[in-house]
């Protein structure tokens, strides 16, 4: 009550991280009816649950929504006028048409898992799949835009929304694979699970591994050899105080432990050892999120607040809840 801002920063950080976890399995449920495959005939029931639990996040948007000018620097007056740069923005950073934007991207959200969970007719949902794709695409880079983004609005990077929607992607598909292992030892006996299909989720992991490594490096290329103030202001605060050795801790954990562990056979056929890599890529994500949303109101130093563990506990509490509550009817 008497300081709003720690408790707002961490409440950011913890939505964006299940806000992230919640899309990923609205993206990926999309992709199987278009391209098939046995890998989405055990997962698409975790992305399924997962897809049917995204409207909690419309009532947890609210106290972002309600605080935004304690959050977001370009509703403080006295910021806007010491930045020209922030000034230009003015027409699109404003917080009538910064309300509009997110109803309008939960109403596509929630309106394509409603048509999803309903759809039985293969090719029917296969064209809704196709046209949803390109919707989610959009939506959700705006969304990150206007949310993570829009942290530092002096700063811009045309692939940011990509590399975050690749980052969902990552981590809904370590929560599906890590989900699904848990009942992998005994489903292995009942002949649910072969070799091939523990080979083929490995693979999966992998994919995303390197694509999203892949474009974090090209992000972080192309702004250093530019080498502009407007665009190695975020770097710069991500560089020192600390924050240098979250990177390395999130290079490890998202990139380097998974790529090996991946690269032996006899690793990723055996459920624990699946399982163990799916954890340490979700904990590289969690570390990520950390990484890309904090420094923005702590360049200086990095700073652990007691807020960033409680809320993230907390809002995940709400949407596991809810997901567990879902996943009991979906077959």
């Amino acid at each position: 009550m008497t300081n709003a801002s720690p408790f707002l920063q961490a409440y950011l950080f913890a939505y964006v991280l299940w806000f992230e976890l919640a899309l990923g399995c609205l993206g990926l449920y999309m992709i199987h009816p278009l391209v098939g495959g046995a890998w989405g005939v055990l997962l698409q029931p975790v992305f399924k649950a997962g897809l049917r639990s995204i409207w909690v996040l419309v009532p947890l948007f609210v106290p972002i929504a309600l605080e935004a000018s304690r959050i977001f620097p370009w509703l403080d007056a006295a910021t806007v006028a010491a930045s020209p740069a922030i000034q230009q923005k003015l027409v699109y950073l404003n917080l009538a048409f910064f309300l509009a934007r997110a109803a309008f991207y939960f109403s596509c959200w929630l309106g394509l898992a409603y048509f999803l969970v309903r759809i039985r007719e293969p090719r029917r949902l296969a064209r809704l799949c196709a046209g949803g794709l390109v919707l989610y695409g959009f939506t959700v880079s705006f969304a990150l835009v206007d949310w993570v983004m829009s942290l530092e609005p002096q700063w811009y990077s045309t692939l940011f929304g990509l590399l975050m929607i690749v980052t969902q992607g990552l981590a809904a598909m370590a929560f599906a694979v890590g989900l699904s292992m848990r009942t992998a030892t005994r489903n292995v006996r009942a002949g649910f699970y072969s070799q091939q299909l523990m080979r083929d989720l490995g693979n999966l992991l992998l994919v995303f591994v390197m694509v999203a490594a892949y474009l974090s490096f090209m992000q972080y290329l192309i702004q250093w050899s530019g080498n502009l103030p407007k665009e190695v202001i975020h770097y710069s605060h991500r560089s020192q105080g600390g924050w240098q050795w979250l990177a390395l801790a999130i290079f490890i954990l998202q990139f380097c432990a998974p790529f090996i562990g991946i690269l032996f056979r006899r690793i990723k056929q055996r459920p624990q050892g699946l399982g163990a890599i799916a954890l340490t890529m979700l904990a590289g994500f969690t570390l990520n999120i950390y990484w890309v949303v904090k420094p923005m109101f702590s360049p200086d130093v990095l700073r652990v607040h007691a807020w960033d563990i409680l809320l993230t506990l907390l809002l995940g509490a709400v949407w596991l809840s809810v997901y567990s509550w879902n996943a009991r009817k979906v077959p």
